[in-house]
């Protein structure tokens, strides 16, 4: 990921004339890692030179209270994945949500991924942690007591 980055850090850089401002946008799925992207990305820029400021354009379309609200009135299982620890954080206000909308006690909560481990469920409130995704439908179905 570093020469990833690196290499299109050096490519934005180089790209317009000193001076000229430069859009660069970031798309994908919620929870993604847009912002964890854009925030190395915008330090490697400042490396090289480049002012970098960065704008976030969810709260243009939907504020946070909103896009951070669960919906989840008729679920049974929630289950998220962190792929960078940087993205962790994230889990913990899903569940901080579901206790604050009084849906905790109605939903299976299930966390998993690469820096993910027991304790961290644990930490958070969640239900359960599994390894990878098959383990997740495992442990779903039988805390949901389906075979």
């Amino acid at each position: 990921m570093d020469e990833l980055l690196a290499s299109i850090a050096e490519r934005l850089a180089s790209h317009p004339p000193a001076g000229t401002p430069l859009l660069v946008g970031i798309d994908g799925a919620g929870g993604a890692g847009k912002s964890t992207f854009a925030a190395h990305l915008v330090a490697r820029l400042e490396v090289l030179g480049v002012e970098a400021p960065t704008v976030h354009m969810d709260d243009f379309y939907r504020p946070s209270v909103e896009r951070d609200r669960p919906r989840c009135d008729e679920a049974d299982v929630i289950a998220m994945s962190a792929l960078l620890t940087t993205t962790m954080p994230s889990m913990k206000t899903t569940v901080d949500a579901l206790v604050e909308a009084r849906l905790r006690d109605k939903v299976k909560v299930l966390i998993g991924g690469a820096p993910v481990t027991q304790a961290c469920a644990d930490q958070i409130g969640a239900g359960g942690h599994a390894p990878d995704a098959s383990s997740a439908a495992r442990r779903a179905r039988a805390l949901l007591g389906v075979q």
